[in-house]
Order: C-alpha cells, then sequence, then structure tokens
C-alpha cells in the first residue's frame, strides 16, 4: 500500500480539540489483485492506542479534486473523537509552586491504514503502513476553545519569551484584583527541554519599595498550572523556593500592596509580566467564583457586591381516598417526590471593562465552582445581567444568578 498524507497537524504542534483538526491523506487505487474500499485511521493518546480494535472507517472524498491519478483521497476529523478524552486541571486551594495538568493537554499520534477488497474472493483486508505514532511523529492536543476571530494557532500563548501568555484572558496591562485569603491559578505550556523553571515575585510595598523572590517549579510537563495567589504563596516554606532566591518569606507582608509575577526558564524569562492588586477593603458580602475560561485555564473572580439566596421547589403529589375511619392527621393529599434547588444572586462591585470582558467567559463556562473555604463547590451559571455605571469612564456591574450543580436531597 502507497500512501501519501496531505494535510496532518505539524509535528509537535499545540491544537485546539475545538477546532477542526484535519487528517487528509491519498492512497493507491490498487494493490496487486486488492482493489481500494476504505481508509483506516488509529488514534494514540499519550501513547496508548483509543480505538486500536475499533479503527475509524473512513469512505472516499466526495470531491477528489487534487488527487493523484489511481489514488483517492479520504479526510478525516478526529477533534470530536479527542474531547472525550480530555477534562479539565481544578487545583486544590493554596497549592505551592507548580502542577502537572495530565487532563488538559495530551500527546497525539496517528496510525494509517488502507482497506482492500480481493477482486477474486471479495474479502476484505486491511494493509497498515506511515505509522505516525513514536517519537518520529506526534502533535499535542489541548483543551481550549479558540474562537472563530480568533489567531488559529497557540503560538502567543506558547511560553518562550517575555512576550508571551498564560491561558487566561487577562492581559499582562491588566490588573488582578485578590485578597490575602485568596488563591489563583494560571496555566501555561512551555515546551523547552529539560526546564529549570521558577516564579519571580516582585512585592511592592506601600513605603515605596518592593522585594524579589523566586519560587521553584519542579518536576511539571509541557502544561501546568502555577499556584501565584497570596493564599498560595502563605503556604510556602523555606523549601519550597528556588536555589536563586534572595527574599525572606513571608512574601505577602501587612504593608505589601501588589505583585507581579513572570516566569522563568534558568535566567531566560519566558513569559510576560502580571500584576495582582491586593484589596484590603472590608466587604460584606464576598462571593468568590473559580471557572474554566475559553483557553482551558482557570480564571478566579470575587463578587464583593449585594448578594441574595433563594430556593426553588417542585412536589409530585398524589391523592387516596381515606375512606371513613381517618384520623386527623391523616392525608388525602400525599408527597410522592420531593426537589429543591437552592438559586444565588451575586452582584460585583463597580468594575473596568477589560473586567466585564473576562468575566463573559463565566457566564458560558460548563465548569464553575464556588470557592467556599478549601472546597470548590460546582455550580451552573443560569443568568448574567450588565449594568453600565458611567458610560464616559466605562464602569460597570455585573449580576450572575447561579444555583448548585446538585439537587438538595429531601427525606419523602
Amino acid at each position: 500500500m502507497a500512501l501519501t498524507v496531505l494535510t496532518v497537524p505539524a509535528n509537535n504542534s499545540i491544537n485546539s480539540i475545538f477546532r477542526p483538526i484535519k487528517i487528509e491523506a491519498e492512497v493507491d487505487d490498487t494493490s496487486g489483485s486488492l482493489a481500494l474500499v476504505r481508509m483506516s485511521l488509529r488514534i494514540q493518546v499519550d501513547g496508548s492506542y483509543i480505538n486500536n480494535n475499533n479503527p475509524i472507517i473512513q469512505d472516499p472524498d466526495l470531491d477528489q479534486t487534487g488527487a493523484t491519478a489511481s489514488h483517492t483521497k479520504f479526510t478525516f476529523d478526529i477533534s470530536q473523537i479527542l474531547q472525550n478524552y480530555f477534562t479539565h486541571d481544578l487545583q486544590t486551594q493554596g497549592f505551592e509552586g507548580g502542577a502537572t495538568t495530565s487532563n488538559s493537554f495530551k500527546t497525539i499520534g496517528l496510525f494509517y491504514g488502507g482497506l482492500y477488497r480481493n477482486t477474486s474472493t471479495n474479502e476484505i483486508t486491511e494493509a497498515t503502513t506511515s505509522n505516525k505514532t513514536g517519537s518520529t511523529f506526534t502533535f499535542y492536543g489541548v483543551n481550549a476553545a479558540w474562537q472563530h476571530l480568533d489567531t488559529q494557532n497557540l503560538d502567543a500563548y506558547t511560553l518562550g519569551s517575555g512576550s508571551k501568555l498564560f491561558l487566561t484572558p487577562f492581559g499582562t496591562d491588566q490588573a488582578i484584583k485578590i485578597k490575602t485569603s485568596e488563591s489563583y491559578q494560571l496555566s501555561g505550556i512551555y515546551t523547552g527541554s529539560t526546564p529549570d523553571l521558577k516564579i519571580w515575585v516582585n512585592a511592592h510595598k506601600s513605603s515605596g519599595g518592593s522585594e524579589e523572590f523566586y519560587i521553584d517549579v519542579a518536576s511539571v510537563g509541557n502544561r501546568f498550572d502555577l499556584g501565584v495567589g497570596c493564599a498560595n504563596f502563605a503556604n510556602l516554606v523555606s523549601g519550597d523556593m528556588h536555589s536563586t532566591n534572595a527574599g525572606s518569606l513571608p512574601i505577602i507582608e501587612s504593608n505589601v500592596t501588589m505583585y507581579d509575577i513572570l516566569l522563568y526558564d534558568g535566567a531566560t524569562q519566558i513569559s510576560g509580566r502580571y500584576r495582582f492588586e491586593i484589596d484590603k477593603k472590608s466587604h460584606e458580602y464576598s462571593t468568590r467564583l473559580t471557572w474554566k475560561n475559553r483557553k482551558g485555564g482557570f480564571d478566579s473572580w470575587t463578587f464583593d457586591g449585594a448578594y441574595s439566596r433563594g430556593q426553588n421547589q417542585s412536589k409530585e403529589t398524589y391523592d387516596r381516598n381515606l375512606g371513613l375511619s381517618f384520623t386527623s392527621t391523616d392525608r388525602e393529599t400525599s408527597v410522592l417526590t420531593s426537589r429543591a434547588n437552592n438559586t444565588f444572586s451575586a452582584y460585583s462591585g463597580i468594575i473596568q471593562e477589560y473586567i466585564r470582558l473576562v468575566l463573559e467567559e463565566l457566564y458560558t463556562s460548563p465548569e464553575v465552582f464556588l470557592v467556599d473555604g478549601t472546597n470548590h463547590v460546582p455550580i451552573l451559571i443560569t443568568d448574567s445581567q450588565v449594568k453600565t455605571i458611567d458610560d464616559d469612564k466605562n464602569l460597570f456591574q455585573v449580576k450572575v444568578n447561579y444555583t448548585y450543580a446538585f439537587e438538595t436531597v429531601v427525606n419523602v
């Protein structure tokens, strides 16, 4: 069997599993007494076949434009299949340093085959060739939903220089608000060999000075999460710091007002600079939500405006005839099933436009959690509203309505 791969993700490229991942190949029409019928494709995810005994069987393209003479062209899109093998990586509150994210980023390999019919016996046999698995040819899939108008590659989000970005809609020129009790995880992709990763933190103090720290990031894979919130820093001990660190713990002292973070590989800066502003104000309400953003990382924001709680209930009942012998406590209408679901509303404070845009990804995220102490409670965003406070200054207030992603158990 002679097979030519026409279109395939580039070797070691990083591809969104929520955009088409197209494979085009052409196979010779005959092989001796065999006539080509279909093409097969097997997929490896992180080195293991997901369909070795049940390969994708593809009919020839209806449009054979561009196919070489005596060859038949086939097209596969494996993105929807891959989506079944990716989830997300939500780290525990207060985790230190870095963490590998094996659920969000995986290595993909391909193995092609042709199904031929014996022109004498009509028996169907499979011929396989062009093994694209292993170290010679692989590409990466990442749990990210690139939008139609986005640049259709992850170059800007593959760390390696001072202009590169983490997997968040927050830009390097946009401050992220955080309280001293709160955690934050930033997700990154880096494919450098044998990296020596360290988080640089520059803590700015109310006196006008600052202090630098280097946190060790050991043994993480190509995609990872970094703990860069105040609560993450509070759990650091001297053994968590990089050998080049000169700062004295704790990082967040009472006079620290904000801090910047960068990621280094050895002496090389591989990310842009992100700023966190510490909110030390006292608020009557504080509702912190964490959600998977469209780039596959997790963002967090605290809604410190008003808050309300309600409950929706539904009952299924049945009636019975009590007859003549009944007591005052007997029911003519009884409950067969009872369901309840708590409902909540949370308001932001006055926010700038860039925060409003970041929060748009919260409303549609399939993975949203309420931060309750050290717990992540799964919730569903049911509705959102945006109110313009000052059109000239681009100031807004946001309201989100949500429910728990589970029902209240009622004993009937």
